[in-house]
């Protein structure tokens, strides 16, 4: 059985409308799991760390911590569709991470969060795929990944819910790292393999993902298979970083609004006076060489320029 859009969108749906087991526990931030002892042991990965299935009973070989194969460390988690006969069935791991800490969203930086995770398609006959999905605040896949028989990988958000075919592709028996950043900032989304981010195969467009606000959080990390067949896959180094990427035009890092304000010129002066003191190799990588050229002179007038655009542009 080949997976088509429409396979992908029925799985969707029929994820999104299962029971979704709420956190056991609510704690912010990062989190990095490595399926290694003694948190997790030898044998099926039900009730190890917090990890919950829907719907059960769930067979025991569906889902196992394993020391055959890992990309690092000694044990990975190997899931197999075929103990699970029709049925689709989607295991969650319920953590809340963000950038906030449970805070008001007064930080003047852009707040990403990155989910990542290592995995491999063992040499097999697929029939089907795996979805992977990121719940967020209200509870619902956020925004979805999923492979397909051949390997190629396909994206969508729940803005728009339709899988989106990109030009990206696993091989079979290697491992493979994904990475999905959220921004909270723009309430946006990338997908990364192995690095580099995966586009579209047709055409080039911004992913929005709705539960990307201010003040938005993850609930859960979720995969699943999308259909009755023989397709198997090794999980492996889950993670989930929270990070500021800093805002250029907020000099003087001040947090009270308006945080973008006259007493950043004044920084900025001061910094680019300062620069000039260095020599041309450490003027560089100073923080009033706002353009980032290396040729010398390095710091000069496109330097101011350069931070009066960026304070047109000011701080999300």
């Amino acid at each position: 059985m080949n997976t088509t859009p429409r396979t992908l969108a029925l799985a969707a749906g029929l994820l999104a409308s299962a029971a979704f087991a709420q956190p056991r526990t609510a704690v912010p931030g990062s989190l990095s799991i490595g399926f290694e002892p003694p948190a997790y042991v030898a044998g099926p990965l039900m009730e190890q760390g917090n990890w919950t299935a829907q719907p059960t009973p769930v067979p025991e070989n569906a889902a196992l911590v394993q020391a055959k194969l890992a990309s690092e460390g000694t044990q990975a988690v190997w899931f197999s569709a075929a103990p699970l006969g029709c049925v689709v069935t989607q295991w969650s791991l319920p953590f809340r991470s963000d950038v906030y800490g449970h805070k008001p969203p007064t930080i003047t930086g852009q707040p990403l969060l990155d989910i990542q995770w290592d995995m491999q398609l063992p040499p097999g006959k697929p029939t089907n795929g795996w979805v992977f999905s990121i719940y967020d605040q209200r509870n619902v896949p956020d925004v979805c990944l999923s492979v397909d028989p051949e390997g190629l990988l396909w994206y969508w958000t729940s803005s728009g819910g339709i899988p989106i075919p990109t030009k990206a592709s696993l091989s079979r028996g290697e491992w493979h790292s994904i990475r999905i950043t959220l921004d909270y900032a723009y309430s946006t989304v990338q997908y990364f393999l192995d690095g580099k981010e995966i586009l579209p195969r047709e055409w080039d467009h911004t992913l929005y993902a709705p539960g990307c606000i201010p003040g938005g959080f993850v609930t859960a990390f979720a995969l699943a298979n999308t259909g009755p067949g023989l397709d198997e896959m090794i999980l492996d180094n889950l993670r989930f970083t929270p990070r500021i990427v800093p805002c250029y035009a907020n000099c003087d890092g001040s947090t009270e609004p308006p945080a973008i304000n006259i007493a950043d010129f004044k920084c900025f002066v001061d910094q680019f006076a300062q620069g000039l003191q260095l020599p041309p190799e450490a003027q560089v990588g100073c923080y009033a060489n706002c353009d980032g050229s290396k040729e010398v002179p390095v710091l000069n007038v496109a330097d101011y320029m350069c931070f009066l655009n960026q304070f047109s542009a000011g701080c999300w």
